[in-house]
């Protein structure tokens, strides 16, 4: 370890120095508490002591509540991202646990988008196991605290601290949410709730008020006369605290503190629902802004119900998000309908500006929000693909790369000041979790210079020998369309192993580039990639087309559909390609000339998930798994397309990733399967060799072999659960554990034994400091 490391004690975190000192203290970041932390982060000045911050903000959602191992791991691959290569060797070199260090160092990684910006991630821990996300979001000062608050599908809520993530109170409710907003009552800090609540035994549709301190209901609920819906402004007008609600198509007040409707309701809006509202000062006059299902947005006194502005018609009906800023000395209105850009507008309903226009919106009324960042007001907007966009409404400019989804589409967004710095908080659809931005940090981080970035998702990893040097090869897919995964721009990229140079310009493809393997055509090396209904080869390291044509006569036993698995291998000394498509078939085709060797004939109803190719009894075999009703794991010869056996291996599920290799005299297959569990079996009978490899708590997504110095056979394993696990094939041993900052989707073992892993946009290369026991 390092002499500026030494001074902290790894049991306890407890060092001394300065503020910047601490956070160039790789123990101190390993060992103390992510709240302390975070604090010390916020008070960086020093170049050191600010990329120490964000490498710490970068995957803190994911080590928050991580052990020390799992969190040194983490950081030492995002210090890699950011270039930090000193940073990243010394937190590697952190002891955890009985003195271990990691199994691993990471000699470098690409930082794809990175912004070292993430407070926190807060569970809303529901107990509903038909839980389908975060319902609502909000964020404001309470009792003098800036806090965040949330609620889940079902009936479960939570209030936490926003600039520490720290849990105040559990919310105790009886019926759905559909909005929360901040508002001080009698000077406690409470939360108003629009949904739907238990009065006299009868779940009605209701506005009542929650204590953010203990999440307790307080006072008698208002009823509703029509269902709730998600609009809800809180704010405080003549000393009384109110809360103004959809009802049905009316907008109804409330004064909070006395328990009773503030005059009659608003009935502008004519027979339609409620969607959105926002209130603000005009001209000395307290005014709420609501939108409602037919895209009108209405301003009116919020006093005497009066409308002060011409009621304004938005091109689409439903609206996703409003809001109100002030820009360059006027009151402006920014609204994001479901299929256009945002919108800003004055409130006599001409259109100003036009920002985010190839950008759609998340939920209704809840995807935008205002932030003050620098004294400068600033657009936060939430989109359907679960990304969060902070933008300069006076330039129309995104002020940093998009913030990344990490759990299920957060599309839902609320903002508000934490000692100083704007914090936004989102949640949606598909996780109980929810995320806490530091905005400025975002905006102000300085993105790391020493590596280009990858040109998108990593959806191909292979490693290969070209002119000499160990390269990494990898296929790459982004702006995909997330009703058809399968499109989106593709690309092909190599990269010098050594220090991650490119090798050749990054080759732009076809669409529908997710899959790839490595094999010779003469003496070229080539890679093979999916398109469409078949494999096409791209010379390397140019990524030239080779021109091979792969196609059966007539068509009539080409795959039906996008080829899903490929493998590669050798049939009488000929390069051959293994490739499966729907309805589980496979076929096997001559690489050197795109002939069909082998049909293999479809069964069930699902895909080919996973492929590979090796030789038993100095035949060449095949292994293709299927999905389904029925999955299923196929060998059979190549030559012929006869099953060699019909394997019980024991997944319950489908098989993501096969790897093969010989243990002992026999040849074995390592499976990696949506059970989470690894499975190791005798190609030539189809049993297990050993009970199943347990550890992995996700579903696992790659498999990759290699041999030890002591020319032992390792099985190396990546998960959802972002773990990279290397087995021993003889005892059944896991040799090592090495977590990394998102799930491991693919994984590749150089000649000198080093991992290649990617996850996410990313790739990180590690080397084994020492294969000795290393457990998660």
């Amino acid at each position: 370890m390092s002499s500026r490391d030494q001074q902290t004690n790894p049991d306890t975190g407890t060092l001394g120095g300065s503020d910047d000192e601490l956070l160039d203290n790789a123990a101190f970041l390993v060992h103390s508490e992510p709240a302390d932390v975070l604090a010390w982060a916020r008070r960086a000045r020093s170049a050191t002591a600010v990329t120490a911050a964000q490498v710490y903000r970068t995957s803190v959602g994911r080590h928050r509540h991580a052990p020390p191992a799992a969190r040194r791991d983490i950081l030492a691959v995002d210090a890699a991202r950011w270039g930090a290569t000193d940073l990243s060797r010394r937190l590697a070199e952190v002891t955890v646990a009985h003195g271990a260090s990691g199994a691993y160092r990471v000699d470098w990684a690409t930082g794809s988008a990175l912004h070292g910006a993430l407070l926190w991630s807060g569970d809303v821990d529901s107990d509903d196991r038909n839980i389908q996300g975060v319902r609502t979001v909000t964020a404001g000062v309470l009792n003098g605290r800036p806090v965040a608050a949330a609620t889940a599908y079902g009936d479960e809520g939570r209030v936490w601290d926003l600039a520490t993530g720290a849990t105040i109170a559990r919310l105790r409710l009886d019926g759905g949410v559909a909005a929360l907003g901040p508002v001080t009552v009698g000077g406690r800090g409470v939360l108003a709730v629009t949904g739907y609540t238990a009065v006299e035994g009868i779940t009605r549709a209701s506005v009542y008020t929650m204590d953010a301190a203990s999440g307790v209901r307080l006072g008698t609920p208002f009823i509703t006369y029509a269902s709730t819906s998600g609009a809800l402004a809180t704010a405080t007008v003549d000393g009384r605290s109110v809360a103004l609600a959809g009802d049905g198509s009316s907008v109804r007040v409330w004064d909070l503190s006395e328990e009773l409707p503030w005059g009659e309701p608003f009935e502008g809006h004519t027979g339609q629902a409620i969607e959105a509202a926002a209130i603000t000062l005009l001209s000395g006059r307290i005014v709420a802004i609501t939108g409602d299902t037919h895209g009108v947005v209405r301003t009116w006194d919020l006093r005497d119900r009066k409308e002060v502005a011409p009621p304004i018609t938005l091109p689409e009906r439903r609206i996703s998000g409003l809001a109100v800023l002030a820009l360059e000395g006027r009151t402006v209105l920014a609204t994001w309908t479901a299929d256009g850009p945002i919108q800003l507008r004055d409130l006599s309903g001409e259109i100003l500006a036009e920002l985010l226009p190839d950008t759609r919106p998340g939920s209704l009324g809840e995807a935008l929000a205002v932030a003050d960042l620098h004294g400068r007001p600033v657009l936060v907007a939430a989109d359907r693909k679960g990304r969060v966009h902070v933008v300069d409404p006076a330039s129309g400019r995104e002020l940093c790369t998009p913030l990344p989804s990490y759990d299920g589409t957060p599309v839902k967004v609320s903002v508000a000041d934490a000692d100083g710095h704007p914090v936004a908080v989102v949640g949606g659809y598909g996780s109980s979790t929810v995320h806490a931005w530091d905005l400025a940090a975002a905006c102000d981080a300085m993105p790391p210079a020493h590596m280009p970035p990858t040109p998108g998702t990593v959806t191909g990893l292979a490693v290969a020998k070209l002119r000499g040097r160990e390269a990494i090869v990898t296929t790459h897919t982004k702006n995909a369309d997330e009703e058809h995964p399968t499109r989106g721009e593709s690309f092909l990229r190599v990269t010098d192993l050594a220090d991650g140079s490119p090798a050749a310009p990054v080759a732009a493809t076809d669409e529908g580039l997710r899959r790839l393997a490595l094999t010779h055509v003469g003496t070229e090396p080539v890679a093979v990639v999916n398109w469409w209904d078949g494999p096409r080869l791209l010379r390397l390291p140019e990524a030239e087309d080779v021109g091979t044509t792969f196609r059966t006569r007539h068509h009539s036993q080409d795959h039906k559909g996008n080829v899903c698995a490929l493998a590669t291998g050798t049939h009488d000394h000929r390069p051959v390609i293994v490739t499966g498509g729907p309805d589980n078939e496979a076929r096997a085709w001559y690489a050197d000339d795109g002939t069909l060797l082998t049909a293999l004939a479809g069964r069930g109803d699902g895909i080919v998930t996973a492929a590979a190719v090796g030789l038993l009894q100095g035949r060449a075999v095949a292994i293709t798994a299927g999905s389904g009703f029925t999955p299923e794991v196929r060998v059979w010869w190549l030559g012929d397309g006869e099953p060699v056996c019909h394997p019980e291996i024991g997944h319950d599920g489908f098989v993501n990733a096969i790897a093969l290799t010989r243990l002992g005299n026999a040849l074995v297959a390592i499976t990696g399967g949506e059970d989470h569990s690894v499975r190791v079996w005798d190609v030539s009978t189809g049993r297990p060799v050993r009970p199943a490899l347990t550890g992995h708590t996700q579903p696992i997504r790659c498999v990759a072999v290699a041999e030890d110095d002591g020319h032992h056979p390792i099985a190396f394993t990546g998960s959802d659960d972002g773990t990279v696990r290397a087995w021993d094939l003889e005892t059944g041993h896991e040799r090592s554990c090495t977590h990394l900052p998102a799930p491991v989707t693919h994984i590749a073992i150089t000649a000198t034994h080093r991992i290649v892993a990617a996850f996410g946009d990313d790739i990180a290369v590690l080397s084994a400091r020492e294969l000795r026991r290393h457990g998660c």
